[in-house]
Parts: structure tokens; sequence; C-alpha cells
């Protein structure tokens, strides 16, 4: 790799980023989500920087590559385009993995948009460590796309949605991978969360009027309204509460797609 100018030697880690990169070519129109999941590393040590790339090895992929063509219509599409039967609170959709990355527990996760699992990858060389499951416990709904670590106790946060009651699941992840804590959180319908913050003592989740119409979603049809005389509610938990301790402060209209 060239470098202009000379790199620290006190500068010593890895940076990751994960981003779209389709394999094939879509199944009808194409959106960027559809990209399969593709990691870039770059390490910096002793001055030194060393830049590599790999395709998250998810099902999806696999049995793609096996079958040289998409199998799973994109976000663009009704999932009946579907060549197979996908994941996600959508179905019918391919778990791509390509929207974050986190490092749990020393090992890099890799998350989907929607919910889908987590593949491990070493953050080193990029290496495929398989999909994550914490001890057979891992939630068959999956995880969101963003997940959190807290760096002080090594734990890691997440949460997961479905298009049925109770529509939100809650959970912690020990930092030797054991899910410790895992409940449901009820919502008065089927919603599209996508982040989540949290505290030392709380955490720090999101009900935001924007979510899939329920009339059609029974018909199979996925539409995103923004319903913009609902207020946004603002839901704190403690880490470990139990469903009935969250707590909803509404807000006005809006949408949070990133926590900062």
């Amino acid at each position: 790799m060239h470098i202009d100018g000379t790199v620290p030697r006190e500068l010593n880690g890895v940076y990751l980023r994960n981003t779209e990169n389709p394999l094939f070519e879509s199944i009808g129109r194409y959106h960027p989500f559809d990209g399969d999941g593709m990691v870039h590393m770059m390490s910096f040590c002793d001055g030194e920087v060393e830049y590599r790339n790999r395709f998250v090895q998810t099902d999806g992929l696999r049995a793609e590559i096996d079958a040289g063509a998409a199998l799973w219509a994109g976000l663009a599409e009704p999932p009946s385009r579907s060549l197979r039967d996908g994941k996600c609170a959508r179905g019918r959709m391919k778990d791509s993995s390509s929207t974050d990355i986190v490092v749990h527990a020393g090992v890099a996760l890799s998350s989907f948009y929607q919910c889908g699992d987590l593949y491990r990858l070493d953050p080193r060389t990029l290496a495929d460590l398989g999909k994550e499951s914490w001890g057979g416990k891992f939630p068959t709904a999956g995880v969101s796309a963003h997940t959190k670590v807290d760096e002080r106790t090594g734990e890691l946060l997440f949460f997961n949605y479905q298009t049925t009651a109770p529509y939100l699941h809650y959970g912690v992840v020990s930092s030797q991978c054991e899910l410790v804590h895992y409940v449901p959180i009820e919502l008065p319908g089927a919603r599209l969360p996508h982040d989540m913050a949290f505290t030392p003592n709380y955490s720090v989740l999101n009900d935001c009027p924007l979510f899939w119409d329920a009339d059609l979603i029974e018909r199979g049809i996925y539409a995103t309204r923004y319903h913009r005389d609902m207020p946004m509610r603002i839901g704190i938990i403690p880490r470990y509460g139990a469903s009935g301790d969250i707590r909803w402060f509404e807000c006005r209209p809006t949408f949070v797609l990133h926590w900062i």
C-alpha cells in the first residue's frame, strides 16, 4: 500500500468497515442495500499498514455461488419474487450481513439491516469463523442491524423485531458470549427499529412512527408509511430489566435511524 507521509508507530489496531457488494445481478430492480456483505480491514502496526477485504460467507451467498445466480429478490421487489425461502422480518429475503460490524469477545460480528444471523470473522485476517450461536441460545428471530458493545463490561446489547406480538425483544450477552438476558417488549404493532443506545445502567429502545402498513402485511405487501400525527416514543429499560420495567417517553414525530 502506498502511503503519503508517515504513519505514527503509536497507532496500532484494526479498522473494520462493512459494505454492500453484489456478486450476482439482482432479480428485478436493484437496491443498494441488496449487496452481499464485504468487510474491509486496515491493520496498523509499528508504522505499517495492511489492507484486505473478504465477502461475508453467509448461507445466502454460498447458495447463490452454488446456483451461479441470484436467488432472492431485494428490497425494491416483493418477497414473492424470491426463488427460495429466506429470513428476516420481511420474509423470503437473503440475509446478506452487510450493514454493521462490531468486535465482541475478540471476534468480529457482521449483521444484516433487518433481523438476521451474526457472522463471525477473525478481526485481523477476516477468516470465516461461522455463525454466532451463543451456546445454542441465539434467538430464532435473529438480531437487528446495530448491536452495542459496552467496552467497560464486555457485554453486547441487542434487540430484534417481528411482525407478530409482542413485536420486539431485548437482550444482553455476557463477555463470555453467553445469552444472559432476553425479554419481550410489548409494542402496539409491527415496527422497524434500526438502532439502539445505552448508558452504564440503561438501554434505550425506540418506537418510531415509520413502519409497515399492518393491513398490507397480511397480503404480503411490505409498504412503509410515515405516520406524521403519531408521536415518537423512546423506551428506557434497566440493562437487566424485566418487560414491565421499561418506561416510554413521547416526543414529536420523527424517525431515528442511528443513535450517536
